[in-house]
């Protein structure tokens, strides 16, 4: 697998169009990258999805009218354009709730589902490079695939 190790100190430089991390419980940059977001990512936990209002629904519903609500890929998952704040193109927060190869997964889907741009995961806490190593089994063109694995070091001066 051809894939560059980035450090702490070069975890957020430019170098690949997505970026995927987990749910903040389960990676310590997802925190930081969301306060380069505004706090994004933070907001949109505290959210649901509004519904639609019973006299609405009633209406659709007896006019019959064709109604397709979109299907969310994970119902947690949160993708943010974030080029005009990190340099990188989109940010995809995936919590990890079913474990790593599923989260590996579905992070697999959604990428090629975005046409496979360049590649940055910044892996949860538990897993190794030989870990992503052995469940990342697509093969990427040199300098698309880029891995952070420590944790920043926010108690640092």
């Amino acid at each position: 697998m051809d894939y560059q190790k980035l450090t702490p100190g070069t975890a957020l430089s430019a170098g690949a169009k997505l970026w995927v991390l987990p749910d903040a419980q389960n990676c310590g940059w997802t925190s930081v990258i969301d306060w380069y977001l505004n706090l994004q990512v933070s907001q949109a936990t505290h959210r649901s999805p509004q519904s639609i209002p019973q006299p609405l629904q009633e209406m659709i519903d007896e006019l019959k009218i064709p109604l397709t609500k979109p299907a969310p890929f994970s119902p947690k998952s949160l993708m943010v354009v974030s080029y005009d704040k990190l340099p990188n193109e989109q940010t995809l927060i995936l919590p990890m709730t079913d474990g790593f190869s599923k989260w590996l997964a579905d992070a697999e889907q959604i990428w090629s589902n975005l046409g496979k741009p360049s590649l940055r995961f910044f892996l949860p806490e538990s897993v190794s490079d030989q870990d992503f190593q052995q469940k990342w089994t697509t093969r990427l063109p040199a300098g698309q695939l880029t891995l952070v694995s420590s944790a920043p070091n926010l108690g640092a001066q």
